[in-house]
């Protein structure tokens, strides 16, 4: 998503119909949250040709909605503006909390100036879940290595 963990999208048109829907539920978010972005209006497309489950899958009929696409970008929709936050598939459980990855591996290149990084959640839900973050630091950072304990003492 670059810098930001947020594109906005902007106001959806008179005719469009937009639902964010929870990941997990399937249950429309409340606005300010985060979901599974849905869209239609006149134009939506029928269908994938000769493809039945994946025009199932991305085609949903939603109760109050009818029948829209699933973008499978995740979203927040707030003061009537869309904001896309990442892809669905970033999205994981943690603890009962809704994460997604790449707004995490944002918030780490920022605060800690790192060149890459990606997160990845290991584990089982329930039992040992939890967020490994992969880093390369940039070559700009100074370095200075405790020698006692071999921690880096003002790499930050």
């Amino acid at each position: 998503m670059g810098e930001d963990e947020t594109t906005a999208v902007g106001v959806p048109m008179p005719y469009a119909k937009i639902c964010l829907l929870d990941p997990e539920t399937k249950k429309q978010v409340e606005e300010g949250g985060v979901g599974l972005l849905h869209v239609g209006g006149p134009g939506l497309a029928v269908g994938y040709i000769g493809q039945k489950a994946l025009t199932e899958q991305r085609f949903p009929t939603i109760e109050g909605f009818g029948r829209l696409y699933n973008t499978g970008d995740l979203a927040t929709f707030e003061k009537g503006m869309v904001k896309v936050m990442g892809r669905g598939d970033s999205m994981v459980k943690i603890r009962g909390y809704s994460v997604v990855l790449g707004s995490v591996e944002t918030a780490l290149k920022r605060t800690l100036r790192l060149d890459q990084c990606c997160v990845i959640a290991e584990g089982k839900e329930g039992e040992d879940k939890r967020l490994v973050a992969y880093v390369v630091f940039s070559a700009k950072m100074s370095w200075k290595i405790d020698p006692e304990t071999g921690l880096c003492t003002d790499a930050f």
